[in-house]
């Protein structure tokens, strides 16, 4: 997480080339967060768990916060930043879910704490 914040900081106050290389960074990072989405909602389905998971939600948001005033990062940018993300994989997980009714699947989800979401 300091990572992501820490590439979204640099990105917000670089100029150049190296702002274009740390949003290339910054966006393959997201995009790399997203991308296990359906593993996450697989598990969850597999283990009869709500995508939505309000306590778990809080806590990453906090921890956001706290790493954006050690930063000195605009925390309400961080929190929209973070909220959105959030957002965004629960309905990439609605959607799974929605298409596993209809197609069920014999797949096993990755096992995510052995995946490192920051390379």
């Amino acid at each position: 997480m300091f990572r992501i914040i820490s590439i979204f900081a640099a990105m917000l106050l670089s100029t150049n080339s190296f702002a274009a290389s740390t949003a290339q960074e910054l966006f393959s990072t997201i995009n790399l967060r997203l991308s296990y989405m359906e593993d996450v909602a697989l598990y969850k389905s597999n283990n009869n768990q709500a995508i939505e998971d309000k306590e778990r939600e809080l806590i990453v948001i906090n921890n956001a916060s706290l790493s954006a005033e050690k930063q000195g990062l605009n925390k309400e940018s961080v929190l929209a930043f973070f909220r959105a993300q959030i957002s965004a994989a629960k309905a990439i997980q609605y959607r799974y879910r929605a298409d596993l009714l209809s197609k069920p699947t014999d797949k096993e989800p990755r096992n995510l704490d052995t995946v490192s979401v920051l390379h």
